[in-house]
């Protein structure tokens, strides 16, 4: 009966909290941030100058050009419109310095470290077509083979992070240097690279919300839950993406944010009650849904949202399709995306992106050091210099989110193997004290960890979770949630006469969440077939 972290708490060897709250990358970007805005689109020059404002950037360091006003661009667009230009500009401005190396020509200094896009920009170029061929006796196509650029498909963004390397040969990705480091780009010595961020949404209007929440949520503090939805997919290559979200969580988990696993293989059903996300990582639909279609859903101001497909990022300028454009229209402040086919090794690596960020970098930075190939097809949505965990405070403004900041002290305090009877003694403590719902649902899912083969204990914090709410959704997650652990101790048919009982009752008929009972049901329990219209049997 283990949850969704146990079994990669196992793998991991050790259940041990890093020090969240440190900042190593506590370095001021403001004058080294480039602006990059489409001259085409007021829009985009209006947002460009409001978010230099906003961040202290230069004034000559928000470059309008004149590219085109669509999302998709061909290479030669980006090379006249983009590449060309911005290149000439820093030679112009000294803003960097190009000499030849072994692997080519390009910036061994450079003044810019970050580059933030901004909304009306060109999202994605298109793959160079390969003309067609036919053989003049029999008409038919011919077989070509890959011809170099060929394979150039890539988004502008992950483009621009190559800026600096001069070599005019596209061909697929290229080797990312800064994957896997852990050191501010400012530091990191690698002069040709910048680092990139999207402030772009299906409106303007969501991408200026991307900069205000971003700049208030580093002053308040990301307090609330991560949501981990899981796949099942355990055989060969899809391995690796299942682990990179299942260690997101849990390292999520262990810094202080209560955890909420869905360990199946569909997502969360249909209006999901997910309240206070905070943070949601999840994969394997092509456009989202469950919690996301429900019209009352909203994330926590500042909120990191990914889920893991290929083609999430085909468009933004949509609230429906896709996945970016969507978890951005319900109130996230940072979104991982893939605008074509990157192939799940060069997809953002979660677990990578999540550490990065609780140790206090920028979501630009978090996002490249987890992303092995740049000239590629990922993006990162949001204020490339948002730093969400900087700086962690629970004591700022105690009273709001008082049982989160609770549940955080409690885990740097006794959240180590040895501590863990001293955990669960003083969050229960807590719990009673303020009679908080959400502390009897964390200690619930801790205890489920630390003892699965005692699920009655698990069981009553969520009784004692679920009289403490006073929010329908909320009681209605917490009902859903022990239905789940009774699935997984005593099987699907009891979990089912509970989910009949629960949609029966009529308690909570009134709210859109119902839905996502409703759903559960008809997965573990659907109707039979319907007969024949000549009702015979075939």
């Amino acid at each position: 009966m283990l949850t969704g972290f146990a079994s990669i708490l196992c793998v991991a060897g050790m259940w041990m909290p890093q020090a969240h709250g440190q900042n190593p990358a506590a370095v001021d970007y403001s004058q080294s941030t480039l602006v990059v805005c489409n001259a085409n689109v007021p829009e985009s020059v209006e947002l460009a100058k409001f978010y230099a404002e906003a961040r202290g950037i230069p004034r000559d360091h928000v470059v309008p050009l004149k590219c085109p006003a669509q999302e998709t661009i061909t290479r030669d667009q980006y090379r006249d419109t983009i590449e060309g230009p911005l290149r000439a500009l820093f030679d112009l401005k000294n803003w960097w310095i190009i000499d030849r190396t072994a692997q080519g020509p390009m910036a061994v200094e450079n003044k810019m470290r970050v580059v933030a896009v901004i909304y009306g920009m060109p999202l994605r170029i298109a793959s160079i077509p390969l003309p067609p061929k036919t053989d003049p006796e029999t008409g038919k196509p011919v077989p070509q083979k890959p011809v170099a650029g060929a394979d150039s498909a890539a988004s502008v963004d992950s483009e621009l992070m190559r800026l600096g390397i001069l070599s005019p040969t596209i061909d697929g990705p290229m080797t990312s240097p800064y994957f896997d480091k852990d050191v501010p780009i400012a530091n990191a010595k690698l002069p040709m690279m910048m680092v990139a961020g999207r402030i772009d949404g299906p409106t303007a209007e969501d991408a200026k919300r991307l900069i205000t929440d971003a700049l208030i949520t580093e002053t308040t503090g990301l307090w609330g839950k991560v949501y981990v939805d899981l796949a099942q997919k355990t055989q060969g290559s899809y391995k690796d993406g299942e682990e990179w979200i299942g260690k997101a969580g849990q390292n999520f988990l262990l810094h202080g944010f209560p955890a909420v696993v869905d360990v199946h293989g569909p997502t969360f059903p249909i209006n999901y009650p997910m309240g206070d996300a905070a943070a949601y990582f999840g994969w394997y639909t092509g456009h989202a849904d469950g919690p996301f279609k429900n019209p009352n859903f909203r994330f926590r101001k500042g909120a990191i949202a990914a889920h893991l497909h290929s083609y999430s990022a085909t468009s933004l300028r949509t609230d429906s399709n896709y996945w970016v454009g969507p978890l951005v229209s319900k109130g996230a402040a940072a979104v991982l995306g893939n605008v074509y086919e990157p192939f799940l090794s060069l997809t953002t690596h979660f677990d990578i992106f999540a550490d990065r960020l609780l140790k206090g970098y920028t979501i630009a930075e978090s996002a490249a050091m987890g992303t092995q190939g740049i000239s590629w097809m990922t993006i990162v949505v949001g204020d490339p210099l948002y730093r969400p965990f900087a700086k962690v405070d629970p004591e700022f403004n105690r009273r709001q989110d008082y049982d989160y900041k609770t549940f955080y002290t409690a885990m740097q305090r006794w959240g180590t193997p040895k501590e863990k009877k001293n955990l669960v003694k003083n969050l229960e403590k807590a719990a009673k004290t303020q009679n908080s719902g959400n502390l009897y649902e964390a200690l619930a899912q801790l205890s489920q960890e630390f003892n699965p083969d005692k699920p009655r204990a698990s069981s009553n914090y969520y009784d004692d979770a679920f009289s403490a709410f006073s929010s329908p959704v909320d009681k209605l997650r917490v009902r859903l949630l022990q239905i789940d652990l009774v699935r997984r101790t005593y099987g699907k048919e009891r979990a089912v006469g509970h989910l009949k009982e629960l949609v029966a009752d009529g308690t909570f008929a009134s709210i859109p969440e119902i839905e996502a009972a409703k759903a559960l049901l008809l997965q573990l329990d659907p109707p039979p077939p319907a007969p024949p219209a000549d009702g015979k049997k075939k």
